[in-house]
């Protein structure tokens, strides 16, 4: 076994899916969070932020504009989001690219 790597097709599938999990659940925090900071009974957006919790306004724009993208991956990545990639003249729409991903052992579900 190669220093610190996994040597057999269990170990291989259980870091996989520790890998492919810790990411999801990532997306997924972020797209929360996202969602409590512009939420009228959390932080309420930067007038929250600003006035209640005490960012300047350039920080509070720059963490809403931040997760607000950090929402838009999650999104990206789920195939809720529409996106646009040009392959021959054509355009194609959503893409859950978690879909491989969520079907290798121990990452069910998603």
């Amino acid at each position: 076994m190669a220093a610190g790597l996994p040597a057999q097709p269990g170990d291989v599938n259980r870091a996989a899916g520790q890998y492919v999990a810790a990411v999801a659940k990532a997306l997924d925090d972020a797209f929360a969070f996202s969602t409590a900071l512009l939420s009228p009974q959390r932080f309420n957006g930067a007038t929250g932020l600003t006035t209640v919790q005490g960012f300047a306004s350039p920080d509070a724009t720059l963490l809403l504009n931040s997760f607000g993208d950090l929402a838009n991956l999650t999104q990206l990545a789920r195939g809720a989001a529409w996106f646009q990639v040009q392959i021959g003249g054509g355009t194609l729409g959503p893409s859950n690219f978690m879909f491989n991903a969520q079907q290798l052992p121990g990452t069910q579900p998603l």
